[in-house]
């Protein structure tokens, strides 16, 4: 597994490891399969890396 800019994801890649906000709440759970609006979304939030 490897840390990955945003910019380099695309639909359908799986997340290896559950993403958390600053206050460690679950925003997107292991083995979730991205979808371009939610790759849209985690760029306006500000996440630059999963």
């Amino acid at each position: 597994m490897q840390i990955v800019g945003i910019d380099r994801i695309t639909p359908g890649d799986i997340l290896g490891k559950s993403l958390f906000n600053n206050r460690s709440e679950l925003l997107l759970a292991s083995g979730f399969e991205l979808t371009g609006d939610m790759i849209e979304l985690m760029k306006k939030k500000g996440i630059r890396f999963v």
